[in-house]
């Protein structure tokens, strides 16, 4: 976004030069490829959970015994626990990205401030951006491995205490104690 921002007109930058247009064309290509591979993944979970539905759909109609049944169903839940997961981390990522875009919009085009001000807003989010992406990826060791159940499991209890402690604060503010 910063990148776009500098080499825009608005960006208070003058006539743009072909280095700055063409970095432009690259950063909103690439904001563009990534909607396209959030909505991708977000789609091939969805089939998959179709998929894995119909699949134990049918083992459980041909399962003969309740232990087979109870089996399935427990396959059922692990699989749709992963599945799960993608959509909630493409969603994340979406609202995410979404959320940082507007923040940028709102920095970088505030009428309220002069263009020097916005150009330096836009080039400290273009060196938090170096700096995020210059960040070694983080590679899970044998003791971070988690399966998806109990990360969703996790996850779950940790938004359940937060809303019980909204609900607590709501009350103490109601109340005053």
């Amino acid at each position: 976004m910063a990148i776009v921002f500098e080499g825009s007109s608005d960006g208070g930058q003058g006539w743009r030069g072909v280095s700055k247009w063409a970095a432009t064309q690259k950063a909103n290509l690439d904001k563009k490829n990534a909607a396209n591979t959030n909505k991708m993944e977000t789609m091939r979970a969805g089939l998959d959970m179709m998929k894995m539905q119909a699949k134990l759909k049918q083992q459980m109609a041909q399962a003969t015994t309740d232990e087979e049944k109870e089996k399935i169903a427990k396959e059922l839940e692990e699989a749709s626990a992963g599945i799960l997961l993608r959509v909630l981390w493409t969603t994340a990522v979406v609202d995410i990205t979404s959320t940082l875009y507007e923040t940028c919009q709102m920095m970088f085009y505030d009428q309220n401030v002069d263009k020097e001000t916005r150009k330096q807003r836009a080039k400290g989010v273009k060196k938090l951006g170096e700096i995020w992406m210059d960040l070694p990826e983080y590679s899970e060791g044998e003791d971070d491995k988690k399966d998806s159940k109990k990360i969703y499991e996790e996850a779950a209890f940790a938004a359940m205490l937060e809303t019980v402690q909204r609900k607590d604060d709501a009350l103490h503010k109601q109340t005053g104690h």
